[in-house]
């Protein structure tokens, strides 16, 4: 301006995601304003209470305390805590985790919802068969201290093994056994070939998590995003800093990371260490040995279909079975049951089945001495397998030399 006067331009941006480079270069400064601390939220909720009782309004927290609302409300700001405390006061004066949850859910799909899906399974461990070592990992160390926020909470896990051994669904269930929502990281999304997109999309991904906590997050297939050899961009290489750099940041007991893959030998090891991935469990159809009776009938009872059956005789013939094997062998024995117009699979036609289906674990061998090898724990390893575990780790450690 002529005057001599100095003006100022402000750009103001929900999120820094989007926001092109050129704009926050040279002689442009950034201002990052935070979301309220824990702290903040706890203190406006307490002023709010103090404010609804000197005026004389309905307000009461359901099933919660003034931490958990402050701990909920993660993503929002106290304008939008404040509005959802106005709309219970509209609805009764009753403020329900349900309400919170809702609205940080809009907010969230409205921001990230390309590259994150917010789930709410109601399916615990119970439905699961085996696995009993890992399931009070789970319900006696970190559910307490992901409940408090505890900051000795380990951050996170990998589920190896082959397809069908319940990695995904153990994450669904551990989410619905906690009590809190399951994030899953849409990894097929992520990685973009278009120039700074993918990077874009984990600062994204990034924000969404941060925003959600406290939360079970699900990185299905994880594999899919390290980085590979004809990947000659480095944009894999970018991917996989950022990944390690978010991990690290974020405080522990704000979030418990479930991940999963076949091929524990395509993580980096920067990302199996402890204030990231601290455990490499594996999941086998070992796991289910002495279980398969159990195995067969949580199956069946979750496709809901008609059977009349002596699963301990199904059991014996079903060696090496894991969950979707079994599932498959009851699909066939349905359509049996549907050709021979029986009203119920009975145990003649599961037997049948079985007879002509070849188990998950006789044409996927590797990924079983892979999750031996990458487990460094041995009470997750079945005992049938210790033996053939320890040999998995020599011939591993024979082919590195």
């Amino acid at each position: 301006a002529g005057n001599g006067r100095v003006h100022r331009i402000y750009l103001l941006a929900p999120t820094q995601v989007g926001v092109r480079g050129a704009l926050t270069s040279g002689r442009v400064a950034t201002v990052n304003i935070p979301l309220p601390s824990l702290e903040d939220r706890e203190r406006f909720v307490e002023a709010m209470e103090v404010i609804a009782k000197e005026e004389e309004r309905e307000l009461t927290l359901k099933d919660m305390t003034n931490n958990d609302l402050a701990r909920i409300t993660g993503a929002l700001n106290l304008q939008q805590i404040e509005d959802v405390i106005y709309q219970a006061e509209l609805e009764g004066g009753v403020l329900t985790r349900e309400m919170v949850q809702e609205r940080k859910d809009t907010l969230v799909r409205d921001m990230y919802g390309s590259v994150i899906e917010i789930t709410y399974p109601t399916t615990g461990f119970d439905s699961l068969a085996g696995y009993d070592g890992l399931k009070d990992y789970m319900t006696e160390y970190v559910q307490p201290l992901l409940a408090t926020g505890d900051k000795l909470c380990p951050k996170g896990m990998v589920l190896s093994g082959p397809p069908g051994t319940g990695k995904t669904a153990f994450g669904n269930a551990l989410a619905a056994s906690v009590n809190l929502p399951l994030v899953i990281i849409q990894t097929d999304k992520i990685k973009s070939k278009y120039v700074g997109e993918s990077n874009k999309n984990m600062a994204k991904l990034a924000e969404g998590i941060a925003a959600l906590a406290p939360a079970v997050i699900l990185l299905d297939e994880i594999d899919k995003i390290m980085p590979t050899s004809d990947d000659n961009t480095g944009v894999s290489q970018e991917m996989l800093g950022m990944l390690q750099t978010f991990l690290s940041d974020i405080p522990r007991g704000t979030a418990f990371f479930v991940a999963t893959t076949n091929y524990p030998s395509r993580i980096p090891r920067a990302l199996l260490r402890p204030g990231r991935f601290e455990e490499v469990i594996p999941m086998l159809p070992q796991h289910m040995d002495g279980l398969r009776e159990v195995l067969f009938d949580r199956v069946a009872t979750t496709m809901e279909v008609p059977c009349d059956v002596d699963w301990s005789k199904v059991a014996t013939k079903a060696i090496d079975y894991t969950g979707a094997d079994a599932e498959r062998a009851i699909i066939k024995a349905n359509r049996l049951r549907v050709i021979s117009k029986a009203p119920q699979i009975t145990t003649e036609h599961c037997l049948q089945a079985i007879d002509g289906l070849v188990p998950t674990v006789a044409t996927a061998q590797a990924m079983v001495d892979e999750a031996l090898e990458y487990c460094a724990d041995k009470s997750y390893i079945p005992d049938s397998m210790r033996e053939q575990a320890a040999t998995a780790v020599k011939s591993a450690g024979q082919r590195r030399e």
